[in-house]
């Protein structure tokens, strides 16, 4: 099983692509949880010797743009996504991908999903807290929403009957973060201003390793009820890996 942690943010719409690139890469790559399971970054290729010849170092990606690709959608939107992995054993392994709207819209975020074998984070990063202050530094510093979670909590809250959106898809999160929003039109944050909230906000359910896998679904139901909150447009992509 793997945990993950994703970030979706909106842009400011002056900010350029290269310094777009240039601050996701300062964020991903001075971030202690990002460089122990990925010490070395590969583009994802057809084998691992063709992978091992593309190597990514993140804190210089703004000075080798080549690496992210250009995906062009039927509807017309452009984005640019990094598809990177660590180079290890399946047991080991950890995969980086990171979209960046090439036209930022009110609606079309730029994003990032970080996947962990489960196993594997815990004993990179032996602290939780450690795997929490990763994620609240994601929200607060590309000024976006962030959570941890992992396709085993998603496969037992389907179980347990947690809350589902119209196209059945099951909320499910270990933590959540809001930072502060750059732009003033993020989707995510509408039910903030709903419950009179204000960003920076977070919800923890778990506060341990112990708590994650000892599932206490009580705190684990109410976070999941906040997260459905959320607009299902906005979010329903967002919680998947």
């Amino acid at each position: 099983m793997s945990t993950f942690i994703r970030c979706e943010w909106l842009v400011d719409h002056a900010a350029s692509m290269p310094a777009r690139i240039a601050e996701v890469a300062r964020v991903l790559s001075s971030t202690s949880l990002v460089t122990s399971v990925g010490p070395r970054w590969l583009l994802k290729a057809w084998s691992r010797k063709d992978a091992l010849k593309k190597e990514v170092i993140l804190r210089e990606l703004e000075k080798h743009p080549e690496h992210l690709e250009r995906v062009r959608l039927k509807t017309g939107t452009e984005y640019l996504e990094l598809d990177a992995w660590n180079g290890r054993a399946s047991k080991e392994g950890a995969t980086l991908a990171v979209t960046l709207q090439a036209a930022p819209s009110p609606t079309d975020l730029d994003k990032f999903v970080l996947s962990v074998q489960t196993g594997f984070l815990r004993s990179s990063v032996p602290s939780w807290d450690d795997v929490l202050a990763a994620t609240r530094g994601f929200a607060r510093e590309l000024g976006g929403y962030a959570l941890v979670s992992s396709h085993e909590l998603l496969d037992e809250a389907k179980k347990r009957g947690f809350p589902r959106t119209s196209t059945d898809f099951v909320y499910g999160a270990y933590a959540i973060f809001w930072g502060v929003d750059r732009s003033g039109q993020n989707p995510h944050y509408r039910w903030l201003a709903q419950t009179e909230r204000s960003a920076p906000f977070e919800t923890i359910a778990c506060t341990s390793w112990d708590e994650v896998q000892a599932f206490p679904e009580e705190r684990l139901h109410a976070l999941a009820e906040e997260m459905a909150r959320l607009d299902g447009d906005s979010v329903g992509g967002a919680m998947g890996a």
